[in-house]
């Protein structure tokens, strides 16, 4: 019996062949495994170059499926696989702003404090949730080293960084993707690519060299991953990837629906449905291919994967936006921290 998480990550990949059923937490795990034969799916790879992944479960192997988020599944001793009920966002009243907004940072701080950082490294950027995690930490004196990865020239991301962990006392290291990273970079897209269970390569090759670089000091890495989603009720992007699909062999081309985004489609539904959506098929989708590779080096942690904040969005005013004006306050109060690299509460 195995039970997966509300949104999807650490993901679950399920085999079901002819000759063999399996579950494994990558699908490079898959392959090794006897019985298991992997052919490529011709939907998966069409929306892979559409969307930048394949949607709905799908992976790009035609027997391999993503296992839906929040659910349980019982696999039998003669192969039968049993898919039980899933999560759902729990019945609730709307709050008004000030008052979800309060509970918000509640459960973000009991969130912030179960998180287990010995070992750790904080993934810091300019990013808002990432100074977020930061902010909560240094209010506990659980401060951990940040690292940021960069160019040659050091990034924006880079800049505010090393001032924030100077500002708060702690270690900062700055990954540069240099002449080594280049040199490298043909091994690490294969590497990503296998890692990744072919979902990410190019995307994600910075990401193995960060590892690489990082060698074996540290056993975790704490980032702001799904800040947007729980945090903001957002995504990560509406764009079309909009590959050149005739590369692919004729019998590998099917119709995609590319003209319009699958997230688009979706989105249009009743509120609370379109959140549901986002927690539970658009933060899986957009995230597996980062999460699976970074989850075979260090364990992946994010305040933001508590459950209670999560549920919390149940709650979310139905307004669907803060109160006028208070949106661009928010906006203008962060703009010292990306540009100015001020540390601050928020």
């Amino acid at each position: 019996r195995l039970t997966t998480s509300l949104v999807g990550l650490p993901p679950v990949f399920v085999y079901r062949g002819t000759r063999a059923t399996a579950l494994a937490s990558d699908v490079s795990l898959l392959a090794g495994i006897p019985g298991v034969d992997l052919a490529l799916d011709a939907r998966g790879l069409t929306e892979l170059g559409s969307f930048g992944h394949p949607v709905e479960g799908r992976t790009l192997f035609r027997d391999v499926k993503m296992a839906p988020a929040g659910a349980k599944l019982t696999l039998k001793a003669d192969g039968e696989l049993i898919v039980g009920a899933e999560w759902q966002l729990p019945d609730a009243d709307p709050l008004p702003w000030s008052e979800f907004v309060e509970a918000q940072i509640e459960a973000s701080v009991a969130a912030t404090r179960a998180t287990d950082v010995s070992g750790s490294f904080l993934s810091l950027t300019a990013g808002l949730d990432t100074r977020t995690v930061l902010a909560a930490l240094a209010s506990e004196r659980r401060l951990v080293p940040g690292v940021t990865m960069t160019g040659r020239q050091p990034s924006l991301d880079s800049r505010t960084a090393r001032r924030l962990c100077d500002a708060y006392g702690i270690q900062h290291e700055p990954i540069v993707l240099d002449t080594a990273f280049r040199a490298a970079l043909p091994a690490l897209v294969v590497r990503a690519s296998r890692l990744a269970g072919g979902l990410a390569s190019l995307s994600q090759a910075p990401e193995v060299f960060l590892y690489d670089q990082l060698g074996s000091r540290f056993t975790s890495r704490v980032s702001g991953n799904l800040g947007n989603q729980v945090g903001r009720g957002g995504t990560e992007g509406v764009s079309l990837r909009g590959a050149e699909l005739a590369i692919l062999a004729p019998a590998m081309r099917v119709d995609s629906d590319g003209g319009s985004h699958w997230l688009l489609r979706n989105l249009g539904k009743h509120p609370r449905a379109a959140l549901e959506f986002i927690l539970k098929s658009e933060i899986a989708y957009s995230s597996v291919g980062n999460y699976t590779v970074g989850n075979h080096f260090a364990v992946q942690q994010s305040p933001y994967a508590s459950r209670s904040l999560i549920e919390l969005l149940a709650r979310r005013p139905a307004s669907g936006s803060l109160p006028s004006g208070s949106r661009l306050r928010m906006r203008l109060r962060d703009l010292p921290h990306p540009y100015l690299a001020e540390p601050g509460p928020d």
